[in-house]
Order: C-alpha cells, then structure tokens, then sequence
C-alpha cells in the first residue's frame, strides 16, 4: 500500500513517521512493515495492531492511532482489556452519573469514564509499571489526585470498593478509567 492511500489522521501518521528518541525507529520500521503488507487502511490497521511488543503499543502513534480509530476499529476493546489488565489492580465499578466516584469523609469527585453510565472499568498501576506510557498516549488526562482515598462501588453510593494513598494522575477514555502512581 502506497503512503498516500493510507486513511490515518495526519497527526499519526506524522507519529509513525517519526525515528527520532525512544522506541521511535522500531515503530516507524514496523509501520512501514505494516504500510508494505497492507491493501487498505483497515487491513493497515488490522496489522498495526496485531503487535505484542511493548515499546510498540506504549508509543505515542499506537495510543493516538487507537484513540482516533475507537469508534470504528473493532479490535478496540480487546486492546484496552489488555493493556488494563497489564495494571496490579483491576476492578469494575456501577454508574449512574457516567463516572468513577473517587474521595473520603471529607470530599468527593466523579471522574467522568468518557462512556456512559452502566459500569466504568478501572486499573491501578503502580510506579514501574511499562505500560503507564501506553495510559499516557491511549487515554486523556482527567485530575491528580494526592492523599489518603477511596474509590467508591458506585458513582452515587458510599460502599468503598478499594483504599489508596499516594499520588495518582487519572485518566479516562471510552468507558475506563485508570489510576497512574507517580512520584509525590
């Protein structure tokens, strides 16, 4: 398939395009693997994202690719189950208001899921974790959280499903909502 033909946002393809810092050149060498062996866009993606190797799905141009193809890519829950179950701690919660209800005795917020209500998928991962840069790329910042808090069962009720302390950007996207550890 020629570059030309390929039906991507121009923002990542100039991502995949890109050999410069980090695991940029073994993502630009299985672009172009992918780009050679693909007939269409789909099949491209199809390809693309068939990967296993880690510095490949936490690169920017897999996570950009995956957040502008989720309406339509039907691999994409599959992706986002496995990379959330990367994470040390995985759990579902119910919702009414559309989000994670996150606080303590003495306050509360609801991070909004970026679905819908019915359940919000969360995931813990603690500092190390490789696939927190894959969070960084797939999901979109929400808040940052720091202290002594619990996550709530439910959006609007007050059964504590987990405890945390510690520093934690949260993100969202599509129904899940994950919990990043980070250095206070």
């Amino acid at each position: 398939m020629e570059e030309k033909n390929l039906k991507i946002d121009s923002f990542v393809k100039t991502c995949m395009q890109n050999t410069i810092g980090g695991s940029a050149k073994s993502n630009n060498q299985w672009y172009l693997e992918c780009l050679n062996k693909a007939k269409n866009t789909e099949d491209f993606e199809n390809l693309y994202f068939s990967t296993k190797d880690i510095d490949i799905i936490t690169s920017q141009a897999y996570g950009e690719l995956l957040k502008k193809q989720s309406l339509i890519y039907e691999g994409y829950s599959e992706i986002y189950n496995y990379v959330m179950n990367q994470a040390e701690i995985k759990n579902i919660t119910g919702s009414d208001r559309a989000g994670l209800k996150i606080g303590n005795d003495n306050f509360s917020i609801c991070v909004s899921n970026g679905y819908g209500d019915g359940v919000t998928k969360f995931a813990v991962f603690k500092k190390g974790n490789p696939y927190i840069c894959a969070i960084d790329h797939m999901m979109d910042w929400q808040i940052t959280i720091d202290g002594k808090f619990n996550i709530y069962s439910y959006d609007i009720g007050n059964d504590v499903a987990l405890e945390l302390e510690g520093s934690y950007i949260v993100y969202s996207y599509n129904g899940f909502v994950a919990l990043v550890e980070q250095d206070r």
